[in-house]
């Protein structure tokens, strides 16, 4: 206690004497006692309306300064002269004096006989007798205080037995106090350590926090008991690596109390009084304290450590002067299980389990836990520790597990950036959570410790670490449907998934498979730009976002380029004759960007094929970073076409444009698409259509010949007549196409105006594969495959679409096999080894159109499983087109059974995963099995108190590899829960 406000209610030099005595440094009068007659003090020194609250404030003080070894130096007692206001109210008021004194001559809290208080069960007139005055909590009902137990301001066995303990008469000291009898002599006592035992019932570790009563068999008149907590004597709170050993005020937290290791699970139950002559019979017995009532008893308070195993109790005979050494093992007590693999420590941190989710235990005094994992930059992650009881059930009577986080260079010593600063700081049940963020790609540590400092064989937890770490592919189509692999860590079913580009504004994605390291999600369409992924899982509150690494169509430094657009003069009320196309890359030039949004605009009245008709509107670029579109001119004069690249998203945009001209006569023959490339040895029909126009006014019933003149073909019809839109028709068939052909159209009966067409040969070395679409697919047991789209051309510059080509597909399904072992639920025939296992197989053949593409069709065989269809797509001697699709189970767990692995998305072969290639970031060793999934009952809440100096400020350091993430949540709250400061000056006896 320290009086602060003392210089405020009495200013220097206004002071008298008997003022001076009351200061913490005036140690000539050891306890300075104050009568506040009006409240004024009690309301100065607690609050403004305590001094009305009598229950509580009657009576209020404590020790305020102490020598240097140890002792007490000074109290100050304050007595509220408002609660002594009737003689009915001094009894309550020296009830409580009484109490306040034996906390000033160090005694501290006491449990005995609870039911005394709480009536369950039913307390007889022996409870009532033996309740000792030094009990922690009274029922706000007991007023007046007699109304609840018989003399209450009168010291029982169990307060004397403590106080003698403290101020014993021995032979030294005797004649100091005449008519009393030497304590040792008159007084038995039993002693000994509360033990865990191993699974042979063998001592093990001390057990400290647990509550030995000795009750008095033979003894006729009621009262005879006393307790003892285990460990009283020994530190309850050392502090810990990760919060620190020291309180706010640079005050060590072990000052009270040994470290003894012999003290841990010490119990002293000297003082036993012998009423019936020289000996009688106590009963030992032990229980756990209250973690209400008696909160602040013995050396874990205010953190009540629930007891491990149980005990038979055992009666123990007792003389006067007898001194009975008895441990107490504790049957069935929580065994320690030595942790997998080699120890770790701070300095050689274990790899965190691949899973990021383990069991462990802080199994002995002192122990910690290290892990270390690799993590990048922009990320953030969540680490979840939940105390388990000896049932493996979530409790706050265990472990109080506090997390830390480091760089794994930091030397031993240094501070955590990101730490927990508190225990059990979520409203879940037994969960402490620590979110932090990752400012530089590099290995950290994860600490686990409790917050006391303590171990113990029945401090287990169950451990999580939620982390996305990277994502692939990192850049997506803006129209979505795209499935993308998250890796990272600690992945359960019930987790969402959102993709934003700020705190107020995401879209939820569609997750397809997860396992504890691999999430597969299909993208929601987004606008081009570069997006945020965040992972949170409702049940705990826990999250991790990875900030930047997913770009949707067009990034900011992608380039468009004007592939394809040059056209004569055409008529108005005609299609230009080859379509205006456009590619979108990354910013090397090289890389096609698939899904990059693309402006399409057209003056003059134009119409673009893209847009249905309309002069503007939206496009997607394919696989192979192309989109075009065909004009139909409206107007004479110059039409231009502009290609915007995302506009929405960037400012300014890039763009490119081209003009086409458009004429018009009173006689004007259009030909549309006169160039078409073939491959050699094709046999088919190319259909050619040809428009006549007056002005811009369609020509009906107009004759137009068709001819060949170079090459051989058949045309049919030869002669047409336009129909009532001006247009002509005629098909060329060719049979194994041989070279070149060349052919006119013109208008009858002068064959004037003219207009030529061609077939240009394309040999089979010159064929290119590109893709269109559908090769990124990923879908769920009973959905099915969209067709993939692919386009052959030739090896020009630009490349035009080749028309014909045979396309040869081979389809094979296999068990998935994600390049290793799996294990799918219920399935007693997957693949154990890297071999693939074949369901079944096709192979077909397709042939291109006039745009030179041909549809794959992608069957999963009738299979209604998970599955992987691979399929190879080649044409000519060019480079074959390779896809591989997965079909993955349900995302939902059966019961008792594997969700099986998270399969990866639908990806060229090309680019296919195997083993021996870069590791991904995770652990390199396993130190424990997953825990089954649970279910926590409500979200997170971080209510903390900072209990360390300037830790605010250090996790906030940018040079920092790591900070919390919730830093804003640093201050402690009004109404915090917890004190920062944990001492206990009144450690000495209960």
């Amino acid at each position: 206690m320290r009086i602060r406000l003392w210089p405020t209610l009495f200013p220097a030099g206004r002071r008298s004497p008997q003022q001076l005595d009351i200061e913490p440094t005036a140690t000539a009068k050891p306890i300075g006692i104050v009568y506040d007659a009006d409240g004024t003090v009690t309301d100065a020194l607690i609050g403004s309306g305590a001094s009305s609250d009598c229950f509580t404030n009657a009576t209020f003080g404590g020790v305020d300064a102490f020598t240097i070894d140890g002792h007490f130096a000074h109290a100050l007692v304050v007595l509220d002269g408002k609660c002594a206001q009737t003689s009915g109210a001094l009894p309550d008021l020296k009830y409580h004096l009484v109490r306040v004194l034996g906390r000033v001559f160090g005694l501290g809290w006491s449990q005995l006989n609870l039911n005394a208080i709480t009536g369950i069960p039913q307390p007889n007139g022996d409870d009532l007798a033996g309740l000792p005055v030094m009990h922690e909590d009274d029922l706000g009902s007991c007023v007046p205080i007699s109304g609840c137990y018989p003399n209450p301001d009168t010291p029982k066995m169990d307060d004397r037995a403590a106080l003698s303990r403290l101020y014993p008469v021995t032979i030294a000291n005797l004649s100091q106090f005449p008519g009393k009898q030497i304590f040792a002599a008159q007084t038995a006592r039993i002693h000994g350590s509360v033990k865990f035992t191993d699974s042979s019932g063998d001592p093990t570790q001390a057990m400290q926090g647990v509550n030995v009563v000795a009750r008095c068999l033979d003894c006729a008149a009621a009262g005879y008991a006393a307790s003892s907590v285990s460990g009283f004597l020994f530190s309850g709170n050392a502090g810990n690596a990760i919060t620190g050993y020291t309180d706010a005020l640079g005050n060590a937290y072990n000052r009270f109390g040994s470290t003894d290791a012999t003290l841990e699970g010490f119990f002293d139950l000297g003082g036993l009084e012998v009423p019936n002559g020289d000996g009688t019979r106590y009963q030992l017995s032990v229980e756990a304290l209250d973690g209400n009532l008696s909160q602040n008893v013995g050396p874990y308070a205010p953190w009540q450590v629930l007891p491990s195993g149980s005990m038979q109790p055992v009666i123990m005979t007792v003389t006067r002067g007898s001194d009975l050494q008895q441990d107490i093992l504790i049957n069935g007590s929580a065994v320690d299980t030595p942790d997998p693999g080699a120890p770790d420590s701070f300095t050689a941190p274990r790899a965190l389990p691949k899973t990021g989710d383990w069991t462990g235990e802080l199994g002995s005094y002192g122990d910690d836990d290290y892990f270390w994992l690799n993590g990048q930059t922009n990320r953030t992650l969540t680490v979840e520790v939940t105390a388990l009881d000896d049932t493996g059930q979530p409790t706050v009577g265990k472990l109080q597990p506090v997390i830390g986080m480091w760089s794994l260079a930091a030397p031993p010593g240094t501070p955590p950036p990101a730490y927990t600063f508190s225990s059990l700081n979520t409203s879940t049940f037994g969960l402490t959570q620590l979110n932090a963020q990752l400012l530089s790609s590099t290995q950290f540590r994860i600490g686990v410790a409790d917050l006391r400092g303590d171990g113990r064989p029945d401090f287990r937890y169950h451990a999580r670490v939620l982390y996305g770490d990277s994502v692939t592919p990192n850049r997506v189509s803006a129209r979505g449907g795209m499935p993308i692999l998250l890796t990272g860590y600690g992945f359960k079913t019930g987790m969402t998934m959102t993709v934003d580009s700020t705190a107020s504004v995401s879209t939820s994605a569609t997750l397809l498979s997860i396992s504890p390291g691999e999430l597969v999600a299909t993208t929601p369409p987004i606008a081009d730009s570069v997006q945020n992924i965040s992972l949170t899982d409702p049940a705990t509150g826990a999250s991790s976002t990875l900030t930047g690494v997913l770009t949707f169509g067009a990034g900011p430094n992608d380039t468009i380029r004007l592939v394809q657009g040059a056209n004569s003069a055409t008529p108005v009320g005609a299609e230009a004759a080859y379509p205006v196309r456009v590619t979108v890359s990354s910013s090397d030039g090289l890389t096609a960007v698939n899904g990059a949004t693309v402006q399409w605009s057209a003056t003059n009245g134009a119409g673009l094929s893209a847009c249905n008709g309309a002069a503007t509107c939206y496009a997607f670029t394919d696989e192979s970073g192309q989109v075009e579109t065909r004009v139909s001119i409206g107007a004479v004069g110059t039409t231009t076409i502009t290609a915007v690249l995302a506009p929405a998203s960037y400012s300014p945009p890039k763009t490119v444009q081209v003009s086409i001209n458009g004429t018009s006569s009173a006689k004007d023959l259009a030909l549309f698409s006169p160039k078409v490339w073939v491959t050699q040895g094709a046999t088919l029909d190319i259909p050619f259509t040809a428009r006549l126009l007056a002005n811009g006014v369609p020509q009906s019933a107009q004759t137009l010949n068709w001819n060949i003149g170079i090459g051989s073909g058949t045309l049919s019809p030869a002669a047409v007549t336009t129909d009532g839109a001006g247009y002509a028709r005629s098909t060329l068939h060719l049979n194994r196409l041989a070279g070149d052909v060349q052919g006119t159209v013109c208008v009858a009966p002068g064959n004037a105006p003219c207009q030529t067409f061609y077939v240009i040969q394309v040999l089979p070395s010159a064929l290119k594969l590109q893709r269109v679409s559908g090769s990124f697919q990923t879908i769920r047991v009973g959905q099915t495959f969209q067709p993939i789209s692919i386009r052959v051309t030739n090896s020009a510059t630009p490349p035009n679409p080749v028309m014909g080509v045979p396309v040869s597909v081979q389809s094979m399904i296999f068990l998935p096999d994600a390049d290793e072992p799996v294990e799918i639920t219920g399935d007693d025939g997957s693949s154990q080894h890297a071999m693939k296992v074949l369901l079944g197989s096709s192979l077909v053949t397709l042939v291109t159109d006039s745009n030179g593409l041909a549809s794959l069709p992608v069957s999963t065989g009738g299979f209604s499983r998970p599955l992987e269809v691979e399929i190879t797509a080649s044409a000519g001697t060019g480079t074959p087109l390779q896809f591989e699709l997965p079909m993955l189970p349900a995302i939902t767990p059966t019961p008792g059974g594997s969700t099986g692995r998270a399969r990866r998305p639908g990806r060229v072969m090309e680019q296919r995963i195997r083993p021996g290639d870069a590791p991904r970031p995770q652990a390199q060793r396993e130190i424990s099995e997953e825990l089954p999934s649970r279910t926590p009952i409500s979200l997170f809440v971080d209510e903390i108190v900072d209990c360390r100096p300037n830790s605010l400020n250090f996790a906030k350091n940018q040079s920092e590899p790591v900070a919390r993430a919730d830093a804003k949540k640093d201050a402690s709250p009004a109404g915090q829960k917890r004190e920062c400061d944990t001492e206990r000056s009144d450690d000495t006896q209960k």
